[in-house]
C-alpha cells in the first residue's frame, strides 16, 4: 500500500512526513493529528509515537501556557497542586526539534522562550513525588540543568486552598516565614545543599514574598518557590520533598490546627532536618540513585 508522502516545516525544520491513520493521537496533549504538521519520535514504553508541532512550539514567554494557575492545577495522588517550571539549556550540537519532540511525548513537556535561557519547560502531565528522581534524572540526560542561569520553581498548594487562603498567607507572611527565611540566610551552606543554589538576583532574599523573591505569594491558588536549582536527581528530590512539607504545615495553618508562631517554628524546624540529612525521604534506604 502505498504511503501519503508529504514536506513540512515543523518548528523550522524542513522534514518529509507520511500521512498517518485517521485517529492518530498527540502522545503529549492527546488531540488527533489531522494534518501534516507532525513528528514522529519515541518513549520509553513507545518506540513510536507522534507529536503535533503545535506542542513543541517555542511560545512566547506571557502565553497562555505560561498560565501557572493552570499548569499547576495537575494533582499528584496526594491531592497536592504541583508542577515545576524547568528553565534548561541544550547541549551544543542538540537536534532542538528531536530533543522537545522526546520530553513532549515521555513527560508532556511543553517549551517556551525565556530571555535568560535556550528555553523553559512546562508540565502538562502529572508527575507525582515517587517518579521525581527519575523524570528530573531523564531530562537532565537530554537537556543542561544544572547551568548557573538555570532555575527550577516549583508551584504547589492542596488542592482544597482557594484564593482567600492564598489571602490569608499574604497577610500574615510576614510571622509566617520571617524566621524560616532568617534561617536560610544564616545557614548558606544549608541553603545551598538542599536548594542547589543560594539566593540571587531572581530569588531574593526579601520577605515582600512578590515575583523575583525566592517565594512567590502573588498567586490565585498556590505558592511559588523559586528558589529551587537543580544539582543532582536526588538533591532536586530532596528540595521538592521540603517544599511540600512546608505546604503541608501551611495547609494546618489554613485549618487553624497552628497559629503564625506555630507554623513559623514547624518550617523552621523541617529545614533543620532537611540540613541535616534527617528527614525520611533522605534515609539510605530511600537515597537510591535514578536511574
Amino acid at each position: 500500500m502505498a504511503k501519503y508522502i508529504n514536506t513540512v516545516n515543523v518548528a523550522g525544520v524542513e522534514l518529509e512526513v507520511s500521512k498517518l491513520r485517521i485517529g492518530t493521537k498527540c502522545k503529549c496533549c492527546g488531540k488527533p493529528i489531522t494534518n501534516w504538521d507532525y513528528i514522529q519520535t519515541s518513549t520509553k514504553s513507545c518506540n513510536v509515537a507522534y507529536v503535533c508541532s503545535d506542542c513543541i512550539k517555542h511560545r512566547e514567554y506571557g502565553s497562555d501556557l505560561q498560565n501557572k494557575d493552570i499548569i499547576a492545577g495537575k494533582l499528584t495522588s496526594g491531592q497536592y497542586r504541583f508542577a515545576i517550571e524547568i528553565e534548561a539549556n541544550y547541549f551544543p550540537g542538540t537536534d532542538i526539534v528531536a530533543t522537545d519532540a522526546y520530553l513532549a511525548a515521555q513527560w508532556g513537556l511543553q517549551p517556551s522562550r525565556d530571555c535568560t535561557v535556550d528555553v523553559e519547560y512546562h508540565m502538562t502531565n502529572k508527575v507525582n513525588f515517587h517518579g521525581l528522581k527519575d523524570f528530573v534524572q531523564d531530562v537532565a540526560n537530554h537537556v543542561v540543568l544544572d547551568a548557573s542561569n538555570c532555575g527550577h520553581h516549583i508551584n504547589l498548594s492542596k488542592i482544597t486552598w482557594t484564593a482567600s487562603d492564598m489571602e490569608r498567607i499574604r497577610w500574615h507572611k510576614s510571622e509566617l516565614f520571617s524566621e524560616l527565611l532568617e534561617t536560610m540566610v544564616n545557614q548558606k551552606e544549608a541553603t545551598k545543599n538542599l536548594f542547589g543554589r543560594y539566593f540571587s538576583d531572581y530569588c531574593d532574599s526579601s520577605i515582600s514574598c512578590h515575583h523575583g523573591d525566592w517565594l512567590n505569594l502573588d498567586k490565585t491558588y498556590h505558592i511559588e518557590f523559586r528558589l529551587p536549582h537543580f544539582v543532582n536527581a536526588n538533591q532536586f528530590f530532596y528540595c521538592s520533598n521540603f517544599c511540600r512539607d512546608i505546604i503541608d504545615i501551611l495547609d494546618k495553618y489554613l485549618n487553624n490546627e497552628f497559629d503564625e508562631s506555630k507554623a513559623s517554628e514547624k518550617m523552621v524546624h523541617r529545614f533543620n532536618v532537611y540540613a541535616n540529612g534527617k528527614a525520611t525521604c533522605q534515609r539510605k534506604e530511600r537515597n537510591t540513585v535514578a536511574r
